[in-house]
């Protein structure tokens, strides 16, 4: 929702880097495309850099967010480590990228990078290195000129897409007004919506289901 739609005419890699995982969505202008989730991301440096140089947490903690992967401080071992832990997740987004572009024959031409731990100098270059993609500039999805001074905005570039969203839709945007449904309930008028809601919500999961079973099983087959 924080993109510009001329942004959104090719297939995109959107890499959501956290504390405990890393989301990658491929995107275009049709909506999300395909999506994984890999259990390596902030947390598992800050343990790395702790246990190669026997410190506390808080001490690799900060050393993680002050060098990065600059190869020019301590002799480059603070990026060695980051590196250590972040070629696996390379690895599986190759592999993510490369099932993608084989199944549906359209390829993936760029890449975003979001999430807290996204911030660490040096790591966008390494995924774009990695994965020969280039790398937009979050400038080109949140002008700075609409930002607060010093704020991060790749950081909350999901609170800026979903206002952006609600801005250009006139959408009001809850998190604390859930609409939920006793399955115990009978159906009524007053109820009716909201159980057709639940409904198509499980058929379409069911869709989701179906469809990678339709498309994993012939592939493990071959």
């Amino acid at each position: 929702a924080g993109l510009e739609d001329s942004l959104k005419k090719e297939e995109t890699l959107l890499l959501d880097i956290g504390s405990r995982h890393t989301n990658a969505v491929i995107f275009d202008a049709e909506g999300i495309r395909d999506s994984i989730n890999i259990s390596i991301a902030g947390d598992k440096i800050t343990d790395a850099i702790a246990t190669k140089l026997n410190i506390s947490h808080l001490a690799a903690e900060e050393k993680k967010k002050t060098i990065g992967m600059d190869p020019s401080v301590e002799q480059g071992q603070i990026m060695w480590i980051i590196q250590g832990q972040m070629q696996p997740v390379a690895d599986e987004l190759k592999k993510f990228i490369n099932f993608y572009e084989e199944l549906h024959g359209r390829q993936v031409k760029k890449m975003i990078l979001i999430g807290g731990s996204s911030q660490l100098k040096g790591l966008g270059d390494y995924f774009a290195s990695n994965l020969s993609l280039p790398l937009l500039p979050i400038a080109s999805i949140v002008p700075p000129k609409f930002l607060p001074q010093a704020l991060e905005s790749s950081k909350y570039i999901n609170a800026f897409g979903l206002a952006k969203l609600s801005f250009a839709k006139n959408l009001e945007l809850s998190f604390y007004q859930t609409e939920r449904v006793d399955l115990q309930q009978r159906v009524t008028w007053g109820n009716f919506n909201i159980w057709l809601k639940v409904i198509f919500k499980q058929l379409g999961l069911m869709f989701v289901w179906l469809k990678r079973w339709y498309i994993s099983v012939p592939l493990a087959i071959l």
